[in-house]
């Protein structure tokens, strides 16, 4: 993984730790630290000040383990697995502390929305199918209204609006109305 300054573009530092590609990468709340997902089944977590690794947590070693996803939240670092498993992760521990299993097909999409009250994640599912889930992480909500996608979700964003919006390979693009979790 090479480390780049963002104003000049420059090279800073190459990281090494993932045996694998790196699917995936989140800042942490103090803008020092970030950690990456990787197809190893790893997340790991840097320091970008001494440009080094501070922690690793395995999910797993299987394909299914591929971590494809990551969110840094209030809560610890949230890591999503190509078998639709969110593990949250305590990034001080470098452990998991929670896993939460959702939908039933692979989710394809990650995003979080920060709000002044508590974050919601979003996933997006092969199926088409969109959650809503709170900081809490209990269970998730399936985002309900007409018009959902009938095909894979295969991107989920906030802008810098506040508003959730989805795209997926029924070419589509849709917006989610994070107070009432409905489509707009």
């Amino acid at each position: 993984m090479i480390l780049y300054d963002g104003s000049s573009g420059d090279k800073i530092a190459e990281l090494d730790g993932h045996k694998g590609s790196v699917l995936a990468i989140a800042w942490g709340p103090d803008s020092k630290s970030f950690a990456t997902a990787g197809a190893d089944g790893t997340v790991r977590i840097w320091s970008a000040e001494s440009k080094s690794q501070t922690g690793i947590c395995t999910i797993g070693t299987d394909v299914s383990s591929q971590q494809v996803g990551i969110a840094w939240t209030k809560v610890g670092i949230v890591s999503l697995s190509l078998s639709g498993t969110l593990s949250i992760i305590d990034p001080a521990e470098s452990k998991v502390s929670r896993v939460i299993v959702g939908p039933q097909k692979a989710i394809t999409a990650l995003a979080q929305l920060h709000t002044t009250g508590p974050a919601l994640l979003y996933t997006g599912s092969y199926d088409g199918r969109v959650f809503q889930w709170t900081e809490a992480f209990g269970t998730g909500k399936l985002v309900e209204g007409p018009s959902p996608h009938t095909n894979q979700v295969v991107g989920l964003a906030v802008n810098k609006e506040g508003r959730v919006k989805s795209i997926a390979m029924d070419d589509t693009l849709k917006e989610i109305d994070a107070s009432s979790n409905t489509w707009t």
